[in-house]
């Protein structure tokens, strides 16, 4: 448990952003993550911060467990869609909350019914 919340906690997490990245790799031994585009739902944010809470109050860590809070608290209190009262799906550093997450691109109709 404590090497992955380690890694978690030292190669995820984009400050900036108060988030953890969607993507995390190594590309020629150094540590590469997406942070333009982070989701705050099923692959990121909540359900990475929910998990590693646990981890850092079962291993004692208190700056692990500042870190998941933080990402917490960014959610609850600037995700909500003030239009529909729904949480947004990411965040995207160049245009803020939004509900166009990381899988946007990969989507054949990008949230729209095709009529055919």
């Amino acid at each position: 448990m404590q090497d992955i919340a380690g890694a978690i906690f030292t190669d995820a997490y984009v400050a900036e952003n108060k988030n953890y990245a969607t993507v995390v790799k190594l590309k020629d031994g150094e540590v590469v993550k997406e942070v333009n585009n982070i989701s705050i739902g099923w692959t990121g944010g909540a359900e990475i911060a929910s998990p590693l809470l646990m981890a850092a109050i079962r291993l004692g860590d208190e700056r692990m467990r500042a870190q998941a809070l933080q990402c917490i608290n960014n959610i609850v209190e600037n995700s909500v869609n003030v239009n529909s009262g729904l949480p947004f799906d990411a965040y995207n550093s160049k245009k803020g909350w939004t509900e166009k997450g990381w899988c946007i691109q990969d989507l054949r109709s990008k949230g729209i019914i095709p009529t055919s």
